[in-house]
């Protein structure tokens, strides 16, 4: 067998032993129930079936390295910038980080939202922690055209921990102005790590590029 062959896979095996796997991206998960209804003037809430008591759940891909961004309805992604920005002075900081809603129970009508962003392109995601000088706030939210939602509590979501309450806001408006809105408490049950791709699979890829060339090599050489 080629000797080129066998310390590839040496090579690769070492590889996959020492490649580090990034921590930075974490999949918050979240489970409670509607503690207050706020208003339903719209009928968005009893068209959804929901009312206090009922369960809601909710999970982000949150990264703190990495800012907040927003893709307009046109496609563009526009970055955010945290508070005060460089060169300015203030007594509000905000620091803006990415948090991508994955799924939960929000309310919108979808009619208004449509005719807003009529692609359907807009992804106002992310998370937030600001300063004030009488309050704090962290949260993670998910908005758009007529409608938001956000997990929310007074300090960082970076030391939100596993068990700790969270406080949920959810509405929406339609067209002629009408409001439906929910709040609630949530627990935050579990804090895991984005897989990453397969490493299993990407060297068994590498090992069939290698094998199919070495099977080529020995051919070549039986003058096959």
């Amino acid at each position: 067998m080629n000797i080129k062959f066998v310390l590839s896979v040496f090579v690769v095996f070492g590889w996959i032993g020492i490649a580090p796997v990034s921590q930075a991206e974490l999949v918050y998960r979240f489970t409670g129930h509607i503690t207050q209804i706020e208003s339903d003037s719209a009928g968005l809430l009893a068209a959804a079936g929901l009312s206090i008591g009922s369960d809601i759940h909710y999970a982000f891909s949150v990264d703190f390295n990495h800012q907040a961004v927003i893709t307009h309805y046109d496609g563009s992604v526009e970055e955010l910038e945290d508070l005060p920005r460089p060169g300015e002075q203030g007594n509000i900081y905000a620091d803006l980080f990415y948090a991508d809603f994955l799924e939960g129970v929000f309310i919108k009508d979808p009619v208004a939202s449509n005719i807003q962003w009529p692609n359907g392109a807009l992804k106002n995601d992310g998370g937030i922690y600001s300063t004030l000088p009488s309050f704090s706030s962290g949260s993670f939210f998910h908005d758009g055209g007529y409608y938001s939602m956000s997990v929310f509590r007074d300090n960082h979501p970076e030391f939100w921990n596993v068990g700790d309450q969270v406080n949920v806001f959810s509405g929406a408006n339609v067209l002629d102005g009408r409001f439906s809105g929910f709040r609630g408490v949530v627990t935050l049950d579990q804090i895991s790590q984005v897989p990453l791709p397969s490493l299993a699979w990407m060297f068994g890829v590498f090992i069939m590029v290698i094998f199919k060339r070495e099977r080529g090599y020995l051919r070549l050489r039986a003058g096959i």
